[in-house]
């Protein structure tokens, strides 16, 4: 399933009440009527305003950056916003995920891979 090429009825409104979001965002149904959701990532460094993550980024890619027909960018709202450790742990709030496998064999820190001996 391509999320982006999903129609406006397969995506959730959340509300931005209680978040840092300025209009909300929008979670696939998919991941909200699922009755299993698992997750895998490894560790690296990314740019997000964050101090770590783990899993939490995850979550990120599976917003809708822009609402079919829509125009306004809520990936555009995050990355820019002061608030994004915030943004991205408000998030995961909002779904559940059972399993997260992580990949620490390898790791990026600052920049340079790291493996485990």
């Amino acid at each position: 399933m391509v999320l982006d090429e999903e129609d406006k009825d397969a995506w959730v409104k959340i509300d931005r009440k209680g978040t840092h979001w300025l209009r909300g965002f929008y979670l696939p149904k998919i991941f909200l009527e699922a009755r299993k959701v698992v997750q895998t990532c490894c560790l690296k460094t990314h740019n997000l305003g964050c101090h770590f993550t783990l899993s939490l980024k995850n979550s990120v890619i599976i917003l809708a950056k822009r609402m079919p027909g829509g125009l306004y960018d809520y990936m555009a709202e995050m990355h820019i916003s002061p608030y994004q450790r915030h943004i991205v742990a408000e998030i995961n709030k909002f779904y559940k995920v059972d399993l997260v496998v992580i990949d620490t064999i390898k790791a990026f820190v600052s920049g340079v891979l790291h493996t485990a001996t």
